[in-house]
This record gives structure tokens, C-alpha cells and sequence, in this order.
């Protein structure tokens, strides 16, 4: 029962890393974002 308590409250702390990094990250997949999203309506209306 304490081996999973010791468990719990350190497994959280591995996604810290990823989540500095995905902030770095997110601006630009938010650029790509709108930029597909652009061209998606734009052929959806071509095709039409």
C-alpha cells in the first residue's frame, strides 16, 4: 500500500519537461492551425 502512495505522487512529475516544451511548440502548431483551416474552407467552397 505505501509502495503505490510513493508511486502516485511522483508519477505526475515526468510530463513537466513536456509540457515546457509544448509551450515553445504551441504557437507555432496555432499558425498551421488557421493556415489549414484557411485552405480546407477554401476547397470545401471550390469543390462546391
Amino acid at each position: 500500500m505505501l509502495d503505490n502512495a510513493w508511486n502516485d505522487l511522483i508519477q505526475p512529475f515526468w510530463i513537466l519537461p513536456v509540457l515546457a516544451l509544448s509551450k515553445d511548440i504551441m504557437g507555432y502548431t496555432v499558425i498551421m492551425m488557421f493556415w489549414i483551416g484557411i485552405v480546407y474552407r477554401v476547397a470545401i467552397l471550390a469543390w462546391g
